[in-house]
């Protein structure tokens, strides 16, 4: 029987299964793709899904490692986007304020930023 490549290519990319092994599945099954697809999960030749991606694997194998990782990314980006906005450090001086240049201004208690 002569089964089109189209049809093989459609039931490979649906079921994850080799050229041949879904061609020959095909001519079993007399080219209807649904009992193809059967005989390949049957068979245990196809994969139904593709599987978990990196991420999940990781957070499944490392869970006190994924928690971590989560804890400082958060604290990250508390930082970067509410704390450090809210107290503005600016180290050069206005263009006009030619005697305060190079000092600190935001109000440092330090003994060097006086």
């Amino acid at each position: 029987m002569e089964i089109p490549m189209e049809v093989v290519n459609h039931l490979k990319e649906k079921t994850g299964a080799g050229t041949m092994v879904c061609k020959k599945a095909l001519v079993e099954s007399g080219g209807d793709v649904k009992k193809a697809e059967s005989l390949l999960l049957l068979k245990g030749l196809a994969k139904r899904a593709k599987g978990k991606g990196i991420a999940a694997r990781f957070v499944e194998r490392r869970p006190f490692l994924a928690i971590l990782i989560g804890v400082l990314a958060i604290g990250y980006l508390v930082y970067f986007f509410i704390w450090r906005p809210l107290n503005p450090v600016t180290i050069t001086a206005d263009a006009g304020d030619v005697a305060n240049v190079g000092k600190v201004s935001g109000g440092s208690s330090s003994p060097w930023h006086k």
